[in-house]
Parts: structure tokens; sequence; C-alpha cells
């Protein structure tokens, strides 16, 4: 099985999109999620290449034994904004990441990091541990930064994305703009299936906010 993805948080927002553009492109690709299949009515999500499996990380390993041997890349996209009580930035970045890149390092298979260069304090003290352990592996890792994702078909982060790109053109909040500068959902995607295609060894960092 060729090209196979295995992509953790592939239910979500950024998820979705990436799996139905690994879909179209010919992969074959594993979805792992608290939530398994998402509830949307669109042809991929039932495609016979896409597979989703319902099982929480941290909590238990069950997810091992329904996923193929021949894995061909990780993506981890599991993360939270902002934490509650039940989800914290502990066990909603730092445990799933932890769990899942030395999973990958043991296997040797190629791991990519969606992380951030600006939010809360404590988000980016926990994705900035996240890293941490990335570099520090003996893998082939890639931390991948992205500023704010946009969706046409979302008001609200349309205009917010407009009001940052508008910020990041005034000197006083510049620097801080262009820190979470927007990214569609759809050009995010693809950046992030063209690291799996043609990863740079070279580096282990992509930052696509600038």
């Amino acid at each position: 099985m060729p090209n196979t993805l295995l992509i953790f948080g592939g239910s979500g927002f950024i998820g979705q999109k990436i799996c139905q553009k690994a879909i179209e492109q010919g992969y074959h690709v594993y979805s792992i999620s608290t939530h398994g299949k998402p509830s949307i009515n669109e042809n991929w999500v039932n495609h016979a290449n896409m597979t989703w499996i319902a099982s929480d990380v941290v909590k238990h390993d069950t997810w091992q034994n329904d996923i193929p041997d021949s894995i061909h890349y990780c993506i981890n996209l599991i993360g939270i904004l902002k934490q509650t009580t039940k989800q914290t930035y502990v066990n909603s970045i730092i445990r799933p990441n932890d769990i899942i890149s030395n999973w990958a390092t043991t296997k040797q298979i190629a791991y990519l990091f969606l992380s951030a260069k600006f939010g809360p304090s404590d988000y980016i003290k926990a994705k900035k541990e996240a890293e941490s352990l990335i570099t520090s592996q003996d893998n082939q890792n890639t931390i991948v930064y992205s500023g704010l994702v946009t969706d046409k078909n979302h008001l609200l982060k349309q205009t917010q994305g407009v009001v940052l790109k508008l910020g990041a053109k005034i000197p006083v909040l510049s620097h801080w703009c262009k820190q979470v500068y927007p990214i569609d959902v759809n050009h995010l995607a693809c950046a992030i299936l063209n690291v799996v295609k043609s990863p740079d060894k070279t580096s282990k960092y992509v930052d696509l906010t600038q």
C-alpha cells in the first residue's frame, strides 16, 4: 500500500481538507481522532482509500492495531487554542506529540507536527515543549508553522484574515500580525502535502507565515 498517510486529527477543520486533498492526489489515508468520521456529506469522506478511526491516543494505543505496517508519512494536527479543565495543553498538545512522535521514531516513519509562532503564552509554551522533543529525535521530522487558517466559506475567519493582512502593513502592528499571517485552508493543505512529497532533509522547519 504505497503512499499511505496517517493523519492524527483528520476529522478537524484543517485535517478534513488535508484528507480530501490527499485522497484526490491518490493517497491512502488513515485518520485517527476522538470523533472518528466527520458528519459531512461529501463523496471523498466515503472513498475506498479513506479510513476513519475513532481513538483517543492519550488514553490507549489500540489505534496501532488498526493501521497497516506500510505507513508512508505521519501528520499530527492534534491541538487546541484555548484549554479547559478537561482539555488542557498537556493532554491535547504535549502528550499526543510525545506518544505519536516517539512511535514514529521507533518505526522510522517521517513525522510532521503543525505548530504556531504566536498565541496564548501557555499554548506557545506547550508547542515549544513538543518541538523540543521533535528536534531531539533521530527521525525525519518536520515542524510546520502556519498563521491564522482561513476559509472562504467561514465569514468570521475571512474577516479576521483581512484584518491581519491590513495590520501587517502598519508598522506598530506589523511584527505581531506577521506571526499569525493568514493562510487559506486549501493552501495550507497543499503546502503540507508538498512537504510530504518533497521533504527537505536539511531542515526541520517550514515557515508558512513568511
